[in-house]
């Protein structure tokens, strides 16, 4: 009901809410359940947040992804992983998108095929990237971003 709420005032200040899902949350945790949240909110000014780390690491399946729409994806968060099982990964294993064991292949086809025109942003909380100065950080992480959606730089 407070998400029903939070939806309705997001779409009188004429902003869009993008329900996030965690995969060590007990609800939602997965791709699925965000979507069915957010169906069942059915406002057009809430949809999901997918962090590609969460999908990664928790019970989301590949065919999730296609539950994701122009309508409802409203954001995306893209890292990749080390080296590490997915299971252990945490958020300081979190590396640039494209450079690590998950890379967002499959994301990026879904996107291309539902149109997808959002934002889609790099979300690292990895300690050992935060000593990188934001600026030389922001044109690695937008390199990256380019390099694996197929954006030719400008």
């Amino acid at each position: 009901m407070s998400l029903a709420e939070a939806a309705k005032r997001a779409a009188d200040a004429g902003v869009k809410l993008a329900l996030e899902f965690d995969a060590r949350a007990s609800f939602p945790n997965n791709l699925q359940s965000a979507v069915a949240v957010v169906e069942d909110v059915g406002s057009p000014a809430l949809g999901v947040c997918l962090d590609w780390f969460h999908y990664t690491v928790g019970p989301s399946k590949p065919a999730d992804l296609g539950l994701l729409s122009r309508d409802n994806l409203a954001h995306v968060q893209l890292s990749d992983i080390a080296d590490v099982p997915r299971e252990m990964a945490s958020d300081a294993d979190r590396i640039l998108p494209g450079e690590g064991a998950s890379p967002p292949d499959d994301l990026v086809r879904r996107l291309a095929a539902i149109c997808y025109a959002g934002a889609v942003a790099v979300e690292l909380h990895n300690p050992a990237l935060w000593r990188v100065p934001p600026r030389q950080f922001g044109e690695i992480a937008i390199t990256a971003l380019r390099k694996l959606l197929g954006v030719a730089g400008t």
